[in-house]
């Protein structure tokens, strides 16, 4: 070794300088080649490593050495010259068996200026394998879910143990060896074979790590029944698989069925012992049972188990016993598809009569002149001692005059649909109330607010008990109230959700005036003849559907600039003039235009009147800044406006403003909906002209239709109606006690629609705990209601806990709603029943649980000590924990790892099984193959899902013989 050099201008040797040649010494000339050649594990060859100085300089070279670190592990390399010569020779002869990349180091030493240097260089030798001796190893599932893919992963090697790749038919771009594997397809299974995975016959070639993979597809239908040859085309073995297709795919389909189903709610005692039988099945989308599956049951008492279906795809269950009659839903989903998802009710029922409730639902309610006016239910339910619903009860009823008198603008009285009724199975008799019929506006005896009243009569004849209700009917816009509960049976101590809608109802009789600024785009991007012929339609319309008496429209149109076409006005022939010489100009300033509207509003007050502006656009502003001030550095600041104002969105919401955005051909614009959401208004799209015709019309009728203004609404819950008696609510005797929860209770919404047209306009979760604290009320003001038009729903949900038992009246005395400045309407009565002893046993599952699985022969040896190896029999011991009555199947198998076939060499039924049991079976093994072995049980009841359990590996065999099986 030379000494550091200290001459910096030497120039060192470098790999360019030093060319490398490996020349492989089997008498073929086509072997010599500047790559590094190839040997073949055990071919006998040796090769030739030349390197070859060809730098620009000529130092001097000391000496050249060739030498392995590996030593002997793929073979041996000599080679060491002194001084100069043409090229160096260093000689590798491989090992009789080792393939890969033997690395062999040139060390040049050479002086240069005086000085010592070294050049050190590694190359690589390759040596491929030899000709493949057998399949060294293959990966697979033996058991794959039906219609899904998985992998058969497979090794070969050489008759020296060398992994058989693909290294050097790569780099020389030939073919390298391949593995053929072939099935008979069955139920749509079969190989991917490029296109699909159809093909009974693929032939994949080994890749450069050694493996082949070929991917199958199980068909659709359970069961072993997919056999696989695999055939590599020059190794001397080949292997048969088995694959399982198991009956445990995605759930596609559920049924729920009851053992006792004598109608759509079948029934039984609530005698404390009856119980129901039922059974969910579960199928996947080819119709074969779902197996393994988890089905999530719950019941309308909060009542929540998840279990797992049986290799038959079901789970059997019962459901009670109740000493208290109630009807109940049972739920049973899927969890890997909740899709699939069933409801199936139970009832259980009683039959001692005792006392009658009678509810209306609505009490308030439209004429029956009104438009779509449906009347309402009128509900007698008779009820036993704790409360329970008792069916086959006969009920009559009537209708009485409120005072004696009807309102003199009612043509027709109101009527019943039938003057008795039976109860049905939860205890409810029903009639259908059809309401009086007003004379229209045509009629001199036309009154506005025509109101008209009755009081409808129960009487169960059995019991000689006689309820009586009040229920009224209007002709005018006016407010509806509906109440619910999400459950009418709940256990003492257990909670209810209450719900409260106000939803305006009626006819448009009379409202309030209407001050409306339509403003509407005249850019240039309106230019298609279309846009703007259909604008000018649609603004007609408008104009038709509101203008006139003492409702008025004003205009502003914007492109290029923002200008006040038409002060507010009456006139129906000047505003349609303004809308003909409405033309094309330049750029979009909606901002200005927004403005420009709403100044029009609060210049030019109508008294009283609803205020809004309908804006119509297609496309973004693009001068004059964001109307909401916020996206924009750039917007026109208008002085009087306080800075927060110059959002016109919230300047326009603190004046009462209702801004309508319609974006005309656009498919989303964010202003547009942030200015209907932030005033309450209500955002269109229009994607066509037709549309927009509509939407102006529509948004002009609700307009005109407001339903409750000013609404409030206070709920009192001080004195409460239990079994028709009242009782003190308070702190030392509770009946209902009120629960916070954020996004539950109390939570409040309020929309505009239904379905796809559904436009949710506010919701909000209020903590009223210290209200309910201090005087067990529930308000509402009118900045949580407000003004509800027709079509709009506002609603509060909140949840109360049943203290005590018996049939509750949820809402006290003197819990109203009020609007339109004093008009008043009471909440119907809701009752929910509380019972003491609701606590069953409910839901009961069977269960059924192999465990404790070990082999005999290898107690004692746990721990990391050498296991024997078992030759001759092998005996496994099992315990069985079951807690049905059905006959329990269970099956053994063995399986020798990795080789693709479970064999069951016994399967037995206990008819009669214990809580718990012991079990041990025997296996005679002299004869198996020598290796690794899994011994598997499986054990299946109708009713409980399967259980299976594996041993660990046991070491098995001395010889090769048929499989001889004892029990």
């Amino acid at each position: 070794m030379g000494l550091l050099p200290i001459i910096v201008w030497a120039d060192p040797i470098i790999d360019a300088d030093v060319s490398i040649k490996f020349i492989i010494d089997d008498g073929n000339p086509e072997d010599s080649h500047d790559k590094n050649g190839w040997l073949v594990a055990g071919g006998g060859a040796s090769s030739t490593i030349r390197a070859n100085y060809t730098g620009n300089v000529s130092p001097q070279i000391n000496y050249v050495k060739f030498t392995s670190d590996e030593g002997g592990v793929y073979g041996s390399v000599m080679g060491y010259y002194v001084g100069s010569l043409p090229y160096y020779d260093g000689i590798f002869t491989a090992s009789e068996n080792r393939a890969g990349n033997a690395s062999i180091d040139l060390h040049i030493n050479y002086s240069e200026n005086g000085a010592g240097y070294d050049y050190f260089r590694t190359v690589y030798q390759q040596i491929d394998h030899a000709t493949p001796k057998k399949i060294q190893s293959i990966a697979f599932e033996s058991e794959v879910t039906i219609d899904k893919m998985m992998n058969i992963t497979m090794t070969m090697e050489d008759t020296y143990g060398n992994p058989v790749t693909s290294l050097y038919e790569n780099e020389i771009n030939a073919t390298a060896e391949n593995v053929t594997f072939e099935t008979t397809r069955y139920a749509c299974s079969g190989f991917y074979d490029g296109d699909g995975c159809d093909g009974e016959l693929v032939t994949i070639p080994v890749n450069a790590e050694g493996t082949v993979v070929a991917t199958f597809k199980a068909g659709t239908e359970a069961g072993p029944k997919y056999l696989i040859h695999v055939v590599p085309n020059v190794a001397e073995n080949d292997k048969w698989l088995t694959i399982t297709a198991l009956g445990d795919a995605e759930p596609y389909a559920i049924d729920l069925s009851v053992r006792q189903n004598d109608g759509e709610t079948p029934p039984i005692p609530a005698d404390g012992e009856s119980k129901f039988h039922l059974t969910c099945s579960l199928f996947d989308r080819y119709h074969n049972p779902s197996g393994n599956q988890a089905v999530k049951f719950t019941d309308n008492i909060g009542d929540v188990f998840t279990r797992r279906t049986n290799s038959d795809g079901q789970i059997m269950f019962t459901f009670g016993p109740f000493d208290t009659a109630a009807t109940f839903t049972i739920n049973a989903t899927a969890v890997e598809n909740s899709s699939v998802t069933i409801d199936r009710e139970v009832r259980f029922t009683n039959t001692s009569p005792e006392d009658m409730l009678l509810t209306a639902n609505p009490q308030s309610m439209p004429s029956a002149d009104v438009q779509d006016a449906e009347g309402a239910d009128i509900l007698a339910k008779v009820i036993d001692e704790s409360g329970n619903g008792v069916s086959g009860e006969r009920v009559d009823f009537w209708i009485l005059n409120k005072m004696g008198i009807y309102c003199e603008a009612q043509m027709a009285e109101p009527t019943l649909d039938a003057f008795n009724a039976s109860t049905n199975a939860d205890g409810i008799a029903k009639v259908h109330f059809t309401p009086g019929w007003f004379v229209g506006t045509d009629d001199d005896s036309y009154i506005p607010n025509a109101l008209g009243s009755c009081m409808v009569f129960a009487e169960w004849i059995e019991g000689e008990k006689m309820r009586s209700i009040d229920l009224e009917w209007k002709n005018y816009p006016y407010l509806r109230v509906e109440t619910e509960v999400s459950q009418e049976t709940v256990d003492v101590g257990d909670s209810v959700d209450v719900t409260v809608r106000l939803i305006g109802d009626g006819w448009a009789l009379y409202s309030k005036s209407i001050d409306v600024m339509l403003c509407a785009d005249r850019s240039e991007s309106m230019d298609d003849l279309s846009k703007m012929g259909a604008l000018k339609v649609a603004l007609k319309d408008c104009n038709k559907n509101v203008t006139g008496g003492r409702n008025r429209v004003g205009m502003v149109f914007f492109g290029g600039d923002a200008t006040r076409d038409l002060n507010f006005t009456i006139d129906k022939e000047e505003v349609d003039c303004a809308i003909n010489n409405l033309d094309l100009d330049g750029s979009t300033p909606m901002h200005k235009g927004l403005y420009l509207a709403i100044k029009e509003i609060i210049e030019n007050p109508g008294e009283g009147a609803v205020k809004a502006v309908i804006l119509m656009s297609d496309g973004e502003y693009n001068t004059s800044g964001d109307p909401l001030a916020g996206r924009s550095k750039y917007y026109e600041n208008y002085s009087e406006f306080l800075p927060e104002f110059q959002n016109l969105s919230v300047y326009a919401a603190s004046k009462n403003i209702l801004i309508y955005p319609i974006g005309f051909k656009n498919d989303d614009i964010t202003v547009l909906r942030m200015l209907a959401k932030s005033t309450c208004g209500k955002y269109y799209s229009a994607p066509t002209g037709d549309d927009l015709a509509e939407i102006y019309t529509s948004i002009a009728r609700e307009l005109k239709d407001v339903a409750g203004v000013n609404t409030e609404m206070g709920m009192i819950f001080n004195e409460i109606e239990v079994d028709n008696e009242i009782y003190q609510n308070n702190l030392s005797y509770p009946i209902l006690e009120y629960e916070y929860e954020e996004n539950v209770s109390t939570h409040v919404k309020t929309w505009i629609g239904s379905g796809e047209s559904l436009n949710i306009i506010r919701k909000e979760t209020l903590d009223q705990t210290k209200e309910w604290g201090e005087n067990r009320h529930l308000s509402f003001d009118s900045t949580k209601i407000g003004n509800i038009q027709l079509g709009q729903t506002w609603q509060a949900k909140f949840r109360l806990t049943a203290m005590k038992p018996g049939n509750i009246n949820i809402f006290g005395e003197g819990s109203s709603i009020s609007f339109n400045d004093g008009e008043g309407l009471a909440l119907p009565k809701t009752y929910i029943t509380a019972l003491d002893n609701l606590n069953a046993t409910c839901i009961d599952f069977t269960g059924l649980r192999v465990h404790d699985l070990f082999c005999e022969e290898y107690v004692g040896y746990e721990g990391g000590t050498t296991c024997p190896v078992i030759e001759n029999d092998l005996t496994v011991d099992w315990n069985l924990s079951y807690s049905g009555n059905d006959t329990v199947t269970q099956c053994l198998y063995y399986e020798k790892v990795d080789d693709g076939f479970r064999t069951q060499f016994c399967t037995f039924d206990e008819t009669d099984p214990a809580n718990e049991k012991l079990y041990k079976k025997q296996l005679y093994v002299a004869d198996f193959p020598p290796g690794e072995y899994k011994i598997r049980v499986h054990a299946m009841a109708d009713d409980a899902p399967d259980s299976v359990v594996e041993t660990n590996v046991i070491s098995i065999g001395r010889g090769v013989g048929n499989y001889i099986l004892l029990e």
